[in-house]
Order: structure tokens, then C-alpha cells, then sequence
């Protein structure tokens, strides 16, 4: 079965390798980034964000 799962803030790079490395049977199909940026001149702020696209086998299910 197909699953994903959404990261969003700081540290996605540390978020994303802690989850895979705690479930070594996932197999990764496919990671998408995104990052926006708001505000007005005088304050810009972004956000990232990113979904991990994975495969469970069997009866697993995140």
C-alpha cells in the first residue's frame, strides 16, 4: 500500500531521515519540497514543507 506523510518547519532534512531510519522495511518512492515565502517587504517569512511517498508491505499501515 501506498502511504504519505507530511513534515512541516525546521529541520525536514533531520524529521524526514529519523522516520525513515526507524522504519527501514518503508520503501521510499518519492520525497516533494516545497517552500513559500510571505509578508510584505519589510517582513518576509517562508515556510517548508515536505511529503515522503512510500510503500508498506503486507499488513502494515502507518
Amino acid at each position: 500500500m501506498i502511504q504519505v506523510k507530511e513534515f512541516r518547519g525546521r529541520d525536514l532534512v533531520e524529521n524526514i531521515n529519523l522516520f525513515l531510519s526507524a522504519n527501514p522495511r518503508y520503501k521510499l518512492i518519492d520525497i516533494k519540497y516545497n517552500q513559500g515565502f510571505y509578508g510584505t517587504l519589510e517582513d518576509i517569512s517562508s515556510s517548508s514543507q515536505a511529503l515522503v511517498i512510500y510503500e508498506v508491505s503486507g499488513n502494515e499501515s502507518n
